[in-house]
């Protein structure tokens, strides 16, 4: 591998340095323009540093309490009603329905 790279790195430094074009350069060596040209950009690409982009930080907005702006009430057999605030408890919610659910009807 490593003389496949330094076989177009030659070939490209001496197509730079002799003053042909790329397509006489290819004909007078018999090398393909097509793959020439690939490897010219390859090595171009390889030679730029990466471009570093600023990403701006941006606060995502998380599950809006606007979107549940009322109660929610829930009906439970045996009579019940739990009125279940926006930001209201998931661990409470589940223990208050595990409790209404052994009541006696």
């Amino acid at each position: 591998m490593k003389n496949k790279k330094n076989f177009w790195e030659k070939h490209i430094s001496a197509w730079e340095n002799n003053g042909l074009s790329q397509a006489e350069y290819c004909r007078k060596y018999g090398i393909s323009v097509k793959t020439f040209g690939y490897h010219k950009r390859r090595m171009a690409a390889a030679a730029m540093p990466p471009k570093i982009v600023p990403v701006p930080q941006t606060v995502l907005p998380t599950e809006s309490k606007s979107r549940i702006s009322k109660p929610i009430n829930l009906y439970v057999p045996g009579g019940f009603r739990i009125e279940i605030e926006p930001d209201f408890c998931q661990i409470t919610l589940k223990r208050m329905l595990e409790v209404v659910s052994n009541a006696p009807v």
